[in-house]
């Protein structure tokens, strides 16, 4: 599909340029967006605090926001439950038509053939459903129904030849951002505009996600266009009746390998049995190298043994978090699907 304009974040043509948010104050979706006509916004919720606070910001701008966008999240089943009690209080209290999402791997001749946007991923659906193999899907769910024992983690580590890690980040790809674009393919969306919620002080990961963004894909970052950062967040939540009732550090997926080491610990000796699953498929499973552990040199039956340790454990002075973001590495036209 041709574009009707070239897509520029931090320069959009004027005739798209979006308003500054007012309060009270309806305004289109062609005032809010860069989003050629006829392409289908789609709200990508994480379940955090910066996502809510876009969808609030959003439902007062855009009255049909219910009617005319789509609204997804995927659950890793790894989520802290606090992350999944929270996305239901807004869907509930707000009246989001809230699409919840989990990973799983169908037969793949159970798939409509064509229903990729790109050649190369229709031959390889074709190619996977004559050999009768499974491949990548979604299902979906909904709050009572959604996964908390990371049952759609462990299809896609019993899938893979190792584990996910720093190097390859298939947790993040696979569980939730092909996920949610698998489920808007099955509605026949060849093209979307995915709004992501990065703030305007973590305005750099923008050039990441632009950068494995697909032709497909036209990405908005409203909270960047509106200067919203990490205080502007926590005010409003301060200020709310409900808030997401976890301290900054945990995180919404509970033992992220993303996550600072000093974060981990701290977790471990808060939820020491969330420890046990993670650990767990480290012990068993059968690679070499990198692929055998979630972060390398740092196993995760490690964490309990420093946890214990409250005064031997310190924290490295240049330790940092790895940004991670259910948005960035989508698809490539020579994936796998």
């Amino acid at each position: 599909m041709k574009r009707e304009y070239t897509l520029n974040l931090l320069d959009a043509p004027p005739k798209c340029k979006p308003r500054k948010p007012r309060s009270g104050v309806a305004v289109r979706s062609s005032d809010l967006f860069c989003v050629p006509s006829g392409v289908k916004p789609i709200v990508l919720l994480s379940g955090g605090r910066t996502s809510g606070k876009m969808i609030e910001m959003l439902l007062k701008m855009y009255p049909n926001l219910r009617q005319d966008f789509l609204i997804c999240f995927g659950n890793t089943g790894k989520e802290m439950p606090q992350t999944l009690d929270f996305l239901h209080e807004m869907e509930t209290r707000w009246q989001l038509p809230l699409v919840w999402l989990e990973y799983t791997r169908v037969p793949a001749d159970s798939i409509p053939a064509g229903i990729f946007p790109t050649e190369q991923r229709n031959k390889n659906l074709a190619k996977a459903a004559a050999a009768g193999e499974k491949t990548h899907w979604f299902k979906a769910v909904n709050y009572e129904t959604a996964d908390r024992k990371g049952t759609p983690f462990d299809e896609l580590n019993d899938w893979a030849s190792v584990l996910p890690n720093q190097g390859a980040r298939m947790c993040s790809v696979q569980l939730k951002i092909r996920t949610v674009m698998r489920y808007l393919f099955s509605l026949g969306l060849k093209e979307y505009a995915p709004i992501i919620g990065i703030r305007k002080d973590e305005e750099h990961r923008v050039t990441q996600i632009l950068a494995s963004a697909d032709n497909f894909e036209h990405c908005q970052f409203p909270l960047v266009k509106w200067g919203v950062t990490v205080r502007d967040v926590m005010d409003y939540w301060k200020g709310n009746d409900f808030d997401l009732q976890l301290e900054s550090y945990e995180g919404n997926c509970d033992f992220c390998f993303l996550k600072k080491l000093s974060k981990r610990v701290a977790m471990a000796r808060k939820y020491p049995d969330r420890v046990e699953w993670w650990a767990g498929w480290e012990a068993r499973k059968k690679c070499e190298g990198n692929g055998k552990y979630f972060r390398l040199g740092e196993p995760m039956a490690l964490l309990p043994k420093l946890a214990a340790e409250r005064e031997l454990f310190t924290t490295p002075e240049n330790e940092i978090d790895l940004p991670c973001s259910c948005a960035e590495r989508g698809f490539e036209a020579s994936d796998d699907v």
